[in-house]
């Protein structure tokens, strides 16, 4: 995440900044619970507490 967001700050092409951020954004939304890392925000310790 780090990385793509470096090339989108550092790029000077309109469109390969475009395409950098557009990863980025997708990689956030894919982090959340509605995205395709739900295994990431569940865990052992997450369903004890509730």
């Amino acid at each position: 995440m780090l990385e793509i967001t470096t090339k989108a700050e550092s790029s000077t092409d309109p469109t390969e900044k475009a395409t950098n951020y557009f990863l980025y954004a997708t990689g956030l939304y894919n982090m959340t619970y509605y995205g395709n890392a739900r295994v990431v925000s569940s865990s052992v310790i997450g369903k004890r507490n509730r």
